[in-house]
Formats: C-alpha cells, sequence, structure tokens
C-alpha cells in the first residue's frame, strides 16, 4: 500500500492513469536522510531570465518564486530538463547534463555543506538515484503545462487571455483549441506526443 496525500492506493499505479497523476503531483515534498533544499517548482525557460553582452549569456536569475518547495533538487532538474528539451535532444544530452549539473552544483556549495553531504551519502550516484525519483514528475509538469507554453505568443493569448473561454480552458476543457492547434504545427503536436509517451512507456505499461 502506498498513501498519496489522502488516498491510500496499491501499489500497481501503472494500470491506473488517474493513480499514476496522483502519484505523480504528490512526489514533491521534504524527504528524509537525504538533501533537501528550496526548489522553484516551475523552473523551465520562461522562468529564467539571462543577461547577454556581446551576444553571449553572462548571468542569469529565477523569477515566478509562487511554487516554491523544500525538497531534494532533482525535482528543479527534472522539470526543467522536460519542460524545456525534446526527446532526441534528451536522449543525446542528458547523462552529459546530468554530470554538469552536479559537478557544478558541488563546486558552489560552500564546505560546511559539503560536509553534510558527505554524513548524507549524497554522491553523484545518490544524486542519479533522486534524479529517477523525481522523473515521474517532470514528465507529468510537462504533459500539464505543454498544451499552453509551446503555443505562439499570438495563439496563446487568444486561447488563455479571452476572459470569456479562460475559465472552460483552464479548469474545464481545452481539447478542441489544443488539438486544432497540433493539426497545424507539427512541432507542437511532436513534443506533446513524445513526452506522453515517455510516461506511458515509464510508468503505465506493465
Amino acid at each position: 500500500m502506498e498513501e498519496h496525500g489522502h488516498l491510500i492506493v496499491e501499489n500497481n499505479f501503472r494500470d491506473t492513469p488517474w493513480i499514476a497523476f496522483l502519484a505523480a503531483c504528490n512526489d514533491v515534498s521534504e524527504r528524509k536522510d537525504t538533501l533537501n533544499v528550496l526548489i522553484h517548482k516551475d523552473l523551465w525557460a520562461n522562468n529564467i531570465m539571462f543577461k547577454h553582452e556581446a551576444g553571449v549569456p553572462t548571468n542569469a536569475i529565477l523569477v515566478d518564486f509562487q511554487c516554491l518547495r523544500y525538497a531534494p533538487p532533482a525535482f528543479d532538474v527534472m522539470l526543467c530538463w522536460y519542460c524545456t528539451t525534446d526527446r532526441s535532444f534528451r536522449e543525446r544530452y542528458e547523462r552529459e547534463m546530468l554530470q554538469h549539473y552536479f559537478d557544478t552544483f558541488i563546486s558552489t556549495v560552500n564546505e560546511v555543506t559539503k560536509e553534510k553531504l558527505k554524513g548524507l551519502g549524497y554522491d553523484y550516484e545518490e544524486y542519479l538515484r533522486w534524479v529517477e525519483e523525481c522523473r515521474r514528475f517532470g514528465l507529468l509538469v510537462s504533459i500539464m503545462l505543454y498544451p499552453y507554453i509551446l503555443l505562439d505568443q499570438v495563439t496563446a493569448r487568444e486561447m488563455f487571455d479571452n476572459p470569456e473561454t479562460f475559465l472552460k480552458h483552464t479548469n474545464e476543457d481545452r481539447s478542441e483549441p489544443v488539438l486544432e492547434y497540433a493539426r497545424r504545427s507539427d512541432g507542437y503536436r511532436t513534443r506533446q506526443l513524445e513526452v506522453c509517451e515517455d510516461f506511458v512507456e515509464r510508468y503505465l505499461k506493465a
């Protein structure tokens, strides 16, 4: 048995998409006996502002902190990874990205934190284990956000900024405009199919 919020479900959520959804939503929480940090929880390209000099990015800051949580950092890693890349890029560069993130993280924390990480046994292999624990969350949130964030700006405004249709498209059913746009945009359709297929392959197939 496994508890998710107020629900207690069998550990066979692979057979039930709704249970998989609930499980992924409840993944983000403080975990015992591992590293927990303040995570952004909405970390993707549009919430990162870059400073450029001569066309080269020299600095970056994060914006939009309304979803902050205290949890393992791999949640942010996986969300940003899935929200920002397509499947072919992920298949080619995931290991390189994960290694770069970990190396940069270790090189920037202070000595007190490094000692804490040693005490927790938080090395590269442990970090990779948490990446897999957090992958479901990154996939699920990307599935939820893609119908909106992959739209061009004009279509996004028409679909979600119209007060007459906002509540319907946000809280009830956005199938009609999403499917209509998918018929017109191969990239939009492909990115959504890829992330949905990845989720099904990993978490819903027996």
